[in-house]
């Protein structure tokens, strides 16, 4: 139900739609590209999906960057739409952190930063059962549906067991230093 209120034009939800719309599903974030770059190589567009984390935000803006200048490399695109990226990440961050001003690394950070933060340091999928155990903290569940519906992490299917990994090279990144700071 909150999906389809965040896609409503009408909703008070509305406004939370370039927020809560999740990653794309691989096959979905290889046919946007495709449509627009059909002769891209699989290298590229690797590192194009790992980069942008299938965030569909990130994806259309740094495709049309692309689209504007196509001999553009990758590392030029993330320079050119830094800005643009870094205020999705603080409007992310600030749905995310509730204003606790967190900037500490570890279990005593809030649920959801104790989660992100062992996504990232694990550095591949991780069973809510693990980061359960690692942190002692417990359920996880909801936290992870929020990072998920927020496009900072992906959640993959290893059997009938939903995993989650830190998937979007750029947010990784900004979280990173500003936990750090």
């Amino acid at each position: 139900m909150f999906r389809e209120q965040v896609r409503d034009d009408n909703s008070p939800l509305a406004g939370l739609r370039s927020l809560a719309t999740g990653a794309l599903k691989d096959d979905e974030a290889m046919a946007l590209v495709r449509r627009g770059f059909p002769d891209a190589r699989d290298e590229w567009l690797t590192a194009l999906l790992h980069t942008t984390g299938k965030h569909p935000y990130l994806m259309q803006r740094f495709l049309a960057e692309l689209e504007v200048r196509p001999d553009t490399s990758l590392d030029d695109v993330i320079a050119i739409t830094r800005e643009d990226c870094s205020a999705l990440f603080a409007e992310i961050w600030d749905m995310f952190d509730l204003d606790r001003g967190v900037t500490y690394r570890g279990a005593y950070a809030a649920p959801e930063h104790a989660l992100m933060q062992f996504l990232l340091d694990f550095g591949g999928d991780a069973s809510l059962e693990v980061a359960e155990r690692e942190l002692g903290i417990r359920p996880l569940r909801e936290y992870a549906e929020f990072l998920e519906y927020a496009g900072v992490v992906e959640r993959v299917l290893r059997g009938d067991e939903p995993h989650y990994r830190a998937a979007c090279d750029l947010w990784n990144i900004w979280y990173s230093e500003r936990i750090l700071r």
